[in-house]
């Protein structure tokens, strides 16, 4: 998934009859501490190219939960805060390390409607695995949380489809990579191969709907 994620989005920028000239892109990042790094992501999709452009916005809070963040996405709406048009719903990961799981669909299916509410389009996440870094699978705590991951993602899934809103699969990007996690979360070990990675998959989730719709161009 990682390698198609990014195969598919040097192909976007670079691929004949691909029509992004021009094009402006405009991303808003909540969630936890994945997405406190939501700027880096417009950072290394713009440097193959400029032909496109794409803008971020970083609202990301290290250890935020569903119900905080969405609650707080809700206010920065109401008072017109939110200056791009996808905005990404990216919590969860910290409702399963404190066994809060329950709380995620909930306040995500809050977030979608909030956002649309406001005339823009959601975004959802797939929560990130969790890898012991450095070689080797991970612990048995994280195995079980994995498992709950999945569960979630699964969920979040059949969301998408109902709302026909874009999805980015985070977990199968780093799935099998803890050579890309610093510790047993962030995928910031390296020279931010991990979070090129989660931009490409963005880019093309986001595009790929788009296209779908034909919103784009």
């Amino acid at each position: 998934m990682r390698a198609r994620a990014i195969l598919w989005s040097a192909f976007l920028v670079f691929g004949s009859g691909c029509p992004l000239e021009g094009h402006v892109w405009s991303i808003a990042g909540y969630g936890d501490s994945i997405t406190t790094q939501a700027t880096d992501w417009c950072g290394l999709i713009d440097a193959p190219s400029a032909r496109t452009t794409w803008t971020c916005e970083t609202h990301g809070i290290g250890g935020e939960r569903a119900v905080a963040g969405v609650e707080r996405l809700i206010e920065d709406l109401d008072a017109d805060l939110v200056g791009s048009h996808y905005v990404v719903l990216a919590w969860g990961a910290n409702d399963v390390r404190n066994d809060e799981a329950q709380n995620v669909l909930p306040h995500i299916l809050a977030g979608i409607r909030a956002v649309q509410d406001a005339g823009k389009v959601p975004v959802l996440w797939k929560v990130t695995p969790r890898w012991l870094p450095i070689g080797g699978e991970p612990e048995e705590p994280d195995r079980q949380r994995n498992l709950v991951i999945r569960n979630v993602n699964e969920i979040l899934e059949l969301v998408a489809d109902y709302y026909d809103v874009p999805i980015v699969d985070g977990y199968a990007v780093l799935d099998g990579s803890p050579d890309l996690f610093a510790d047993h979360v962030h995928p910031t070990r390296g020279e931010q191969s991990g979070q090129a990675a989660l931009a490409a998959a963005m880019q093309s989730s986001v595009y790929l709907w788009e296209l779908a719709h034909e919103h784009a161009f």
